[in-house]
């Protein structure tokens, strides 16, 4: 499928999931491309857009291929099979969340000021990414 932009993907991916409309839910767009996908999909679902602030977590010598993220609070997403296919270490893995931490909590700042992270609990979740 071709799409004009992001916004035009937004809206088409909104029409597909029509049958979440109405329920609890949320939408995440935890990447700056991502984010206008999300937004046409929160506005077409009438759900509450959430920024997921989150930074990726490279693998060494291939910084584009992803091993995980970390977001706020500390929170982190780890892909098993990338850590082990690249030979990764844990004690890597480690490092590189601790020298990422700041950058998701940074922007979430930024973003929402001294606003609450939209909660997620009981709620069905989409994710852009």
């Amino acid at each position: 499928m071709v799409f004009g932009d992001r916004a035009d993907a937004g809206r088409c991916l909104a029409a597909r999931l029509q049958h979440l409309r109405g329920g609890q839910m949320v939408v995440l767009g935890p990447s700056p491309g991502a984010v206008p996908v999300a937004a046409e999909v929160a506005r077409a679902l009438n759900a509450p857009p959430a920024g997921a602030e989150v930074r990726e977590l490279g693998v060494p010598l291939q910084p584009q291929l992803s091993t995980g993220v970390i977001g706020e609070d500390g929170v982190r997403s780890i892909n098993d099979e990338v850590i082990r296919l690249a030979d990764v270490s844990e004690r890597w893995t480690t490092s590189a969340a601790a020298n990422e931490r700041a950058e998701p909590e940074c922007r979430a700042r930024r973003l929402r000021g001294d606003r609450p992270c939209v909660s997620l609990v009981g709620r069905t979740t989409v994710v852009d990414s």
